[in-house]
């Protein structure tokens, strides 16, 4: 049974890996849904070591270019107003290489993402009262952050093509304000976990209840 109401947009299908149905959350920063606010790309200012963003997307894609030693696209990702221009610079770093980025990312998106709702508290709220639910984000063309399918085919249960970290993010972000956890939020990723950090990460707060099953 699927249902798109006036405030968003979420479905009842099944858990992956079992016939139970679960609620599924989908959003995206362009579909004027309440959950928009679940998006990186949405804008909600906030500060990270002093330092002003207006979007998730732009802590994240400036912090893969400070990693990757490209200063001058950090400068250029910290000008930009608007989420394609962030994309556009941030396809173009220089050194940059998918295997590194691919084992910080997760923790480069779980900074922003709990900064983001931890101070803008109308937007935690939302993300608070989503519960246990899973979510998503329905964008075509997301294949690492998102399904990358549109909306309206995650409503009628058409299968993801996309691994939704950024929905992996939200949910144990969501975990973290539910229990008063700050902790992985004023730190970089452990450096001596390398590549294979965000696993890592994943494994040792699983049993915290974090992702699917919360």
């Amino acid at each position: 049974v699927c249902v798109n109401d006036v405030l968003g947009m979420w479905a009842w299908l099944p858990a992956e890996g079992t016939a139970a149905p679960q609620l599924q959350v989908y959003f995206n920063a362009f579909v004027p849904t309440v959950y928009a606010c679940l998006a990186q790309a949405y804008a909600a200012p906030f500060a990270v070591d002093g330092e002003e963003f207006w979007c998730a997307l732009q802590f994240v894609t400036a912090a893969k270019a400070r990693w990757f030693g490209d200063e001058a696209a950090r400068d250029a990702i910290m000008g930009c107003d608007d989420a394609a221009s962030i994309l556009e610079v941030g396809r173009g770093l220089v050194h940059f290489e998918e295997c590194t980025w691919q084992g910080r990312r997760f923790g480069a998106a779980y900074r922003s993402i709990y900064n983001k709702f931890a101070q803008n508290p109308e937007l935690a709220a939302v993300l608070l009262e989503t519960q246990h639910a899973h979510l998503a984000e329905a964008s075509e063309g997301s294949t690492t952050w998102g399904i990358a399918i549109s909306m309206e085919e995650a409503l009628f249960g058409v299968e993801w093509e996309g691994t939704n970290l950024l929905g992996s993010v939200l949910m144990a972000v969501r975990v973290a304000l539910r229990n008063g956890w700050c902790s992985m939020v004023d730190t970089e990723p452990p450096t001596e976990y390398g590549g294979s950090w965000c696993a890592t990460f994943n494994g040792s707060i699983a049993h915290m209840g974090i992702g699917v099953h919360e």
